[in-house]
């Protein structure tokens, strides 16, 4: 009897703490975790999508405008690009678009561009624009070599190169250049300005001619083109055309002073000396009122 007692107590016990378990089971069950809680917000919410172009194999779509950059002046000498901007917005709230606008940076830090997921390509691009605005050409030129060498259909690495390897004396390669530019945009009436202005230094001002004329029929009102053409045209001793061209510029440009001394060289030279001296004049005027305001 004491052994069937003895039995009984040991068969209950694990079954009663079975029984105990279950019980607390199915009252814990119906209760939603901590991290479920409703008005808690999971970590990937907080997650901002930039809506950068991912790195590296897939095709790239940076956000860039297009368009021809403007030039800085009138005066045969103004051919820097303006340093391009992005366009567009990322998602999300709270992003400031131009905080994040690579223009912005005083650096262009690869690293951190990079692990934004931003094209490889397109930061070596940033990096030689950056230093060509420094004048820094021959580190621009390694850099932009690098932009190419990772995407070899974007036209303004390829115009940034060229107006660097111009300005450093490398004039072959910079017409080179400005060919694979007009290859990927043969629109883009800046590159036939400054392929046209890479032939004029090279003393082909019938080739100069062509391009600047390629680059007003793309933009007419392009005053840089019309005056490097002017010159061109006094170069080969086409005073008419080169008088023709200077008053477009004025026409664009009426306060040009150089426009109006440089077309009364053209009208001494062609023996219109009255005009000559009218377009003198009108320069010193000009310059006289600059430099009054300055």
């Amino acid at each position: 009897m004491k052994n069937l007692k003895l039995c009984k107590k040991i068969f209950l016990a694990p079954l009663l703490s079975f029984l105990l378990v279950f019980v607390l089971f199915l009252g814990c069950s119906g209760k939603e975790p901590l991290y479920e809680d409703p008005n808690l917000m999971a970590e990937s919410d907080f997650f901002i999508d930039l809506d950068i172009p991912e790195s590296d194999d897939e095709e790239q779509s940076v956000p860039i405008i297009e368009e021809p950059e403007t030039l800085a002046a009138s005066s045969g000498t103004g051919y820097i690009l303006e340093f391009p901007q992005l366009s567009g917005s990322f998602t999300g709230p709270g992003v400031n678009f131009a905080e994040l606008n690579p223009a912005n940076y005083e650096v262009v830090n690869r690293e951190a561009m990079e692990a934004m997921g931003m094209a490889p390509w397109y930061v070596a691009y940033l990096a030689g624009v950056r230093l060509y605005r420094e004048g820094n050409f021959e580190s621009s030129i390694i850099e932009l070599n690098r932009a190419i060498s990772l995407n070899s259909d974007y036209a303004n690495a390829y115009v940034y190169r060229g107006n660097a390897q111009r300005t450093i004396g490398n004039l072959a390669r910079a017409i080179d250049d400005y060919n694979h530019a007009l290859e990927i945009n043969n629109s883009y009436a800046e590159v036939y300005n400054y392929r046209g202005f890479a032939h004029a230094q090279r003393g082909d001002f019938h080739l100069a001619i062509a391009d600047y004329t390629q680059a007003i029929y793309h933009s007419t009102d392009y005053a840089d083109a019309y005056f490097n053409r002017a010159y061109a045209y006094a170069k080969l001793g086409n005073w008419d055309l080169s008088i023709h061209d200077y008053t477009q510029v004025i026409r664009l440009e009426p306060d040009n002073a150089i426009a109006y001394n440089l077309r009364g060289h053209a009208w001494f030279d062609r023996g219109d000396r009255a005009n000559a001296a009218r377009d003198y004049d009108t320069a010193d005027s000009l310059l006289m009122e600059s430099s009054e305001g300055d």
